[in-house]
């Protein structure tokens, strides 16, 4: 009779365990199939940013309160710009994802990194798209060229005698022409904003409109040829 009263209580118990069994929890793992894992961390938190090989941005993953980004994508080189608090300069790191192609690889075509110089007309600025201004006046696009191996010369004044030369940071005023008559003949009579590009080893010079956005004008240096 004992048996019989708790029978029920059992049978109870055994089907809620059986819907426990049938509903399993459910977890995310990193990287996804066929994936890989990256991550960056600093001292303290801070702003980043991160640009796939072809210069496409990546969404990070933030952790430790922003001291650590993680993020999942191709085997392949990305560029991680970490940016400290305060007025402190931002670092810029390439990481490699995946493992590394056997044999000898092949040298950088020293053509698909260029010297950049950007032409505008100074009574312009002030209509311009906020995107374009980021190419004529962020530091950080200035890191990021650097950081994918090519170098601004200066963002230039068309009217002006003299132009702003930068080397990485450091802005100077100089005379215009010289050395840099290339520059100014290939823009010469086509309208502003204009990029004109070279070789950084030397060669001929090439302009183009002023893209739309930073990204724009990443891609259009990666795909450019001497």
């Amino acid at each position: 009779m004992t048996f019989l009263r708790r029978f029920p209580i059992l049978l109870a118990f055994s089907a809620t365990l059986l819907l426990t069994l049938q509903a399993p929890a459910q977890i995310s793992v990193l990287p996804t199939q066929g994936k890989s894992l990256g991550s960056a961390s600093a001292p303290e938190p801070g702003k980043w940013i991160l640009f796939t090989a072809g210069f496409l941005p990546v969404r990070p993953i933030l952790l430790d309160g922003g001291k650590t980004v993680q993020w999942e994508g191709e085997a392949g080189d990305y560029a991680v710009i970490y940016f400290p608090p305060g007025d402190a300069q931002p670092v810029v790191q390439r990481v490699t994802l995946g493992a590394a192609k056997p044999g000898p690889q092949p040298d950088p075509d020293p053509g698909a990194r260029w010297q950049v110089v950007i032409f505008v007309e100074s009574g312009d600025l002030d209509s311009m798209p906020l995107a374009q201004l980021e190419i004529t006046s962020s530091l950080t696009f200035r890191k990021t060229l650097e950081a994918s191996g090519h170098k601004l010369l200066g963002v230039w004044d068309k009217d002006r005698p003299t132009t702003t030369v930068c080397d990485g940071t450091v802005c100077r005023q100089v005379s215009a022409g010289g050395k840099y008559d290339a520059f100014w003949a290939a823009i010469s009579g086509d309208p502003l904003p204009r990029v004109a590009i070279a070789p950084i080893g030397g060669g001929a010079v090439q302009d183009f409109p002023l893209p739309a956005s930073a990204a724009e004008l990443l891609q259009l240096l990666q795909e450019a040829r001497p």
